[in-house]
């Protein structure tokens, strides 16, 4: 059934893919700097959560443990360290570089 579906649907120009468009790196920061302009804690935790969920992109799992206290100014890096378990590799991380 699958087979035939894609067949008709590959010779008909359909497209299989319903995937949204892909937002890139620079996309995203320009909104993080639209918010962050704007100044309210309100843009700022928003501009924070997008920046987030972009640089733990296929990782919702470990994104869900992210806290506000669990983040960590570093000032060597000038960026901020995520607290998130990665627990898909034999070895536990916990610590993210969070670099805009």
């Amino acid at each position: 059934m699958w087979r035939s579906l894609y067949n008709k649907h590959t010779a008909e120009g359909v497209s299989l893919d319903k995937s949204p468009p892909p937002i890139y790196l620079p996309q995203v920061q320009d909104v993080v700097r639209a918010l962050l302009r704007h100044g309210t804690d309100d843009s700022i935790k928003r501009a924070f959560a997008i920046l987030t969920a972009w640089l733990c992109a296929g990782r919702s799992a470990e994104l869900g443990w992210v806290t506000l206290e669990g983040c960590e100014w570093d000032p060597f890096f000038s960026c901020i360290f995520l607290e998130m378990p990665q627990l898909k590799t034999s070895k536990n991380k916990v610590r993210y570089p969070c670099l805009s």
